[in-house]
């Protein structure tokens, strides 16, 4: 198959077995596996060297840092495509290959597929929802794949800044030769991948592969920051879109009527955030934030309600 496999991995041992059997079958058949341990203490590192000597795998080491490895291995990727094989998310050979399918008939820089949620067990499914999955709803399965047009892309990009439409990058095969050229923003934290969105949306050739090929594990859970720091990364965020769009406006009529767009729609959001972050403790704002809820249920924002309702334990 046609793709560079990359595996990164942090103190993860006990996950990395499991992870290894459920992709094994296939990684054989890829031109290249590149795993990068950001220096674990749990044996992770001679696990890797253990399992993947057969395959002739080239594992690097590099300090922590979540999009830093990615970009370290991305380097290093010689084949056409690349797959980022997050640890505890799986896809088997025939979703790998429908992805590459799709890829190679499309042309696109990024093949994004909405991928089944499941608990952390890796089976039960979970009713947990992104919006790739309402994009690929908006998709019939039975059309298949589609590229997306310019100005399809940037609103799609620039209307989910709160939840990234790129989901899980184990759901999705990336051209290596663009990621090269655009590697991923480390200064985001963990939404490095939907500021590398933003800022590659006027130029990034994206593809919705609508049908599910792959599972998302939700046994790894980040800490909810507070809405201040949320509202703060809201804005990062939608500068970095707005200066894409804004390098490539001066000669290019469509892309001015885009930046016009996405600065009414950032300034309208921006009210919202506003008001948020100057309610003070969620705890004592319980009132308060569930007619909040209200409102944004009102407005069909389902991934900004659920991550309130974690807040508040709801």
């Amino acid at each position: 198959m046609p793709v560079s496999v990359i595996l990164p991995t942090l103190n993860c041992r006990d996950a990395l077995a499991r992870h290894l059997d459920a992709v094994g079958t296939w990684l054989a058949e890829v031109e290249s596996v590149i795993a990068v341990d950001s220096q674990s203490s749990d044996g992770t590192a001679e696990l890797l060297r253990e399992r993947l000597s057969p395959l002739n795998a080239t594992i690097l080491s590099t300090p922590p840092g979540l999009y830093q490895s990615w970009n370290a291995s991305i380097a290093l990727a010689g084949a056409p495509w690349t797959y980022v094989s997050t640890i505890g998310d799986t896809i088997s050979r025939e979703g790998i290959g429908e992805l590459l399918a799709s890829a190679e008939r499309l042309n696109p820089d990024v093949v994004v597929s909405p991928p089944r949620m499941v608990q952390e067990d890796g089976c039960t499914p979970a009713a947990v929802r992104w919006p790739i999955h309402d994009l690929g709803e908006a998709f019939a399965v039975d059309e298949g794949p589609r590229l997306l047009t310019r100005l399809e892309t940037i609103m799609v990009l620039c209307s989910y800044v709160t939840g990234s439409v790129l989901g899980s990058s184990a759901a999705n095969v990336y051209r290596t030769e663009f990621l090269q050229h655009h590697p991923f923003p480390v200064e985001f934290g963990h939404a490095g991948d939907t500021a590398w969105g933003l800022q590659n949306c006027a130029r990034l050739r994206l593809a919705i592969h609508p049908r599910c090929v792959s599972n998302f594990c939700l046994g790894w859970q980040f800490k909810e920051s507070h809405p201040r720091d949320q509202r703060e990364l809201f804005l990062r965020l939608n500068d970095e879109a707005i200066a894409a769009l804004a390098a490539a406006a001066p000669e290019d009529a469509e892309i001015r009527l885009a930046l016009g767009w996405l600065k009414a729609l950032v300034a309208n959001k921006a009210v919202l955030w506003d008001w948020l972050a100057a309610q003070g403790d969620l705890v004592e704002q319980h009132t308060r934030l569930r007619a909040y809820l209200d409102e944004v249920e009102a407005e069909k924002a389902r991934s900004l309600k659920a991550r309130f309702k974690r807040l508040i334990g709801r």
